[in-house]
């Protein structure tokens, strides 16, 4: 499947799949494979988005291709979703501290 164009139910260009990944989840202590989606955009960077492969059949594998069985508005808000679930984890996490020998070090060097 790596290196496969992804197209939606309606046959409409989603992707590219670029790996496949087994990321482990933290309540359910196993591993998870998920498949790592290149998204591009025309005026914006490109994005990745880790896809779970909950089935066998959720994927129609052919020559150069992978449909999936869901529609692109369908797909689009399983990424919204994706994107705003990594921003309230990067709003939430506790930043470390700067030491005061590190902070005083600092400022000299931007003193200087």
């Amino acid at each position: 499947m790596i290196s496969k164009t992804v197209i939606d139910r309606d046959g409409q260009k989603l992707g590219k799949i670029i790996r496949i990944d087994d990321i482990m989840i933290k309540n359910l202590e196993k591993t998870k494979p998920f498949a790592v989606i290149l998204i591009k955009h025309l005026f914006f960077r490109n994005r990745i988005f880790p896809m779970p492969i909950a089935s066998p059949t959720q994927f129609n594998v052919k020559e150069n291709i992978v449909q999936l069985n869901i529609t692109k508005k369908e797909f689009t808000n399983l990424f919204k979703l994706y994107q705003t679930e990594r921003k309230i984890k990067a709003k939430s996490a506790k930043l470390m501290e700067v030491s005061d020998k590190d902070a005083a070090v600092a400022i000299t060097l931007w003193a200087r």
